[in-house]
């Protein structure tokens, strides 16, 4: 872990540009799921339950995920 003493304003800028950066992505990710899953609720006339047990089945594909994320904003902070 590496630990800055000092930061510069040029400094908050760039960390706060990275953090709105990195919160849009997330933010266009989660609307894109949401539509997709009611999507498929409306259009498919697939019942919640059977959405339900589709989503758990994605919960490794979703960690997967989040452990990329995780790993390019470690890499990016570096």
């Amino acid at each position: 872990m590496r630990i800055r003493c000092a930061r510069t304003n040029s400094g908050f800028a760039l960390g706060n540009e990275v953090r709105r950066l990195v919160e849009s992505r997330i933010d266009r990710t989660l609307k894109g799921v949401e539509e997709t899953l009611q999507c498929l609720l409306e259009k498919q006339e697939i019942s919640l339950e059977d959405l339900k047990e589709n989503i758990q089945s994605l919960e490794e594909s979703f960690g997967l995920l989040s452990q990329k994320w995780n790993l390019e904003i470690l890499y990016t902070l570096s």
